[in-house]
């Protein structure tokens, strides 16, 4: 299973609802980017820090990833938010490309707070050990 820890989230439209990343160049996960391609993006909760640092290449050791299995691709469990989308449109960028997705459904978790990296983590009012 492929997955990365993006550096940027956006949302581009709400008629129709359009979201985007930014990848890497040099990413290997830019290999499983495609138009029309089904794509999970998982918005990580403050308790998922080992998760972020497992899809960013920093964790050494293997951890458990639960997924959602009622859903149409890849979404991580416990999550903040989560979007299930179509790769619509890639754009090189730079040193970066831009990858435009269709939102075909999404929910929340009304529980959690987001995992926020700022010169290192953060939680909304403090930072995380």
């Amino acid at each position: 299973m492929k997955g990365l820890t993006a550096n940027s989230f956006v949302s581009i439209s709400l008629l129709p609802p359009i979201v985007m990343i930014s990848i890497q160049n040099n990413s290997i996960f830019l290999d499983s980017c495609v138009i029309g391609r089904r794509l999970g993006i998982s918005i990580l909760s403050t308790e998922q820090k080992n998760m972020s640092d497992h899809f960013a290449g920093m964790q050494k050791t293997d951890i458990p990833i639960t997924f959602l299995s009622n859903k149409k691709c890849h979404v991580l469990h416990n999550s903040l938010a989560w979007y299930e989308t179509t790769i619509r449109d890639i754009i090189h960028a730079g040193d970066h490309h831009l990858i435009l997705c269709d939102v075909k459904d999404l929910g929340r978790n009304e529980n959690a707070e987001p995992l926020i990296y700022y010169s290192g983590y953060l939680s909304l009012g403090k930072d995380l050990a």
